[in-house]
């Protein structure tokens, strides 16, 4: 809902896309791709937000989730060791948003309730 555009059904999305939150060290075909064979310098790649999601929401979700990783020293797990499914409908995304601790701690409570309306309007 955040990261890509609820406009589009989830029945034209590439067949490449993600539907399950799992890591990867190489394949491009999950969610997150994790690049740690760089040292002390990783890169993470998160691969489902499109181009037409809002940046500023988007980043500041992802940002604040590393930050969060980083504040709790959480450690990153084997790759594909998270089974979680995405949403496979706007209404699944809406209602994973309204029960979301996380999101709910970073957005406003009057800006997450103008969002869903908008997004149940669409």
């Amino acid at each position: 809902m955040f990261l890509n555009p609820p406009q589009i059904p989830i029945s034209v999305l590439p067949v490449m896309s993600p539907s399950h939150v799992l890591r990867s060290n190489n394949d491009r075909t999950n969610l997150l791709r994790a690049l740690t064979s760089l040292g002390e310098q990783s890169k993470i790649e998160v691969r489902s937000a499109d181009s037409t999601c809002n940046p500023y929401l988007a980043f500041s979700l992802i940002m604040r989730a590393g930050l969060e990783g980083i504040e709790k020293r959480l450690i990153l797990g084997e790759p594909s060791s998270y089974d979680d499914k995405l949403p496979s409908s706007l209404e699944e995304a809406i209602s994973y948003a309204e029960n979301s601790e996380f999101v709910r701690s970073i957005l406003p409570k009057d800006m997450l309730t103008a969002i869903i309306e908008s997004e149940k309007l669409d």
